[in-house]
């Protein structure tokens, strides 16, 4: 798995496992970069970067949003 779609996927994906639907964080992914961006709790916010950076194919992960 490395093409961008498949990555953002996946990580939408083990995001709406972990954190329930809706999902707090937009993702979107560029070149293998995630950026996930939304309201969310700085709680929430670590745990969405630990579960991108597990996916294969993700070189970066970047987290925009109101910090709480």
């Amino acid at each position: 798995m490395s093409g961008d779609a498949d990555i953002e996927g996946e990580v939408g994906r083990l995001l709406a496992e972990e954190l329930g639907e809706p999902v707090p964080l937009r993702v979107s992914v560029h070149n293998g970069v995630v950026e996930l961006t939304g309201d969310a709790d700085a709680s929430a916010r670590r745990l969405a970067a630990l579960l991108a950076r597990s996916v294969p194919g993700v070189v970066d992960v970047h987290v925009n949003g109101p910090r709480s």
